[in-house]
């Protein structure tokens, strides 16, 4: 999704640090018996999905910090991520939670809300028939169940805000596309 208001991002905790491995991955080096390693292992990945949402909201907030909040001036700030992607991809398809996302995203940026989000709205299929063209990132080399997190927490993110979430319909042209949210952008400014 894209969004008015915030920025990128910031990588997920336990990211691969080059040589095969991610970092912050417990192992049981000894070759012992693991004995409660399943639970050690969930509670490693929930840390490390906390530990990424609050990456990501600590970047929204230094993005704000550092002038690209909107000024009195009448100024229009573009973003490819905020808000809505996070609790999308952390809250939802990663687990994190809707309301603990809210939380954190709150404390991290001061109760700042986009004005508007601009949804593109691509089905799961469409998406991933469109990715079999390209080299994937590690977002886009997610399982399709995470996939269909992510686009059912986008809908029902859209359906609960719709004077703020504007739904684009990405299955067509381009230059359609663009036509419609720029007239979007136009029409809110």
């Amino acid at each position: 999704g894209k969004q008015a208001g915030g920025q990128q991002q910031a990588p997920a905790a336990g990211a691969s640090n080059g040589n095969g491995t991610r970092s912050g991955d417990a192992s049981n080096k000894s070759g012992g018996s693991k004995g409660n390693s399943n639970s050690t292992d969930l509670k490693l990945q929930q840390q490390r999905q906390v530990v990424g949402a609050v990456a990501s909201q600590s970047s929204s907030a230094s993005t704000g910090d550092h002038g690209s909040r909107p000024t009195a001036q009448g100024n229009l700030v573009l973003s490819d991520r905020y808000t809505d992607s996070t609790l999308a991809y952390q809250g939802a398809a990663r687990g994190l939670g809707m309301d603990l996302v809210r939380q954190l995203h709150q404390i991290a940026c001061r109760r700042s809300e986009p004005e508007l989000t601009i949804y593109l709205r691509v089905s799961p299929e469409l998406s991933t028939a469109r990715m079999q063209r390209s080299e994937k990132d590690r977002l886009e080399s997610e399982g399709e169940h995470f996939h269909r997190q992510v686009f059912e927490a986008y809908e029902a993110l859209a359906a609960a805000e719709p004077q703020r979430i504007a739904v684009v319909e990405g299955d067509r042209q381009s230059g359609e596309i663009a036509a419609e949210i720029w007239n979007l952008v136009q029409s809110k400014w």
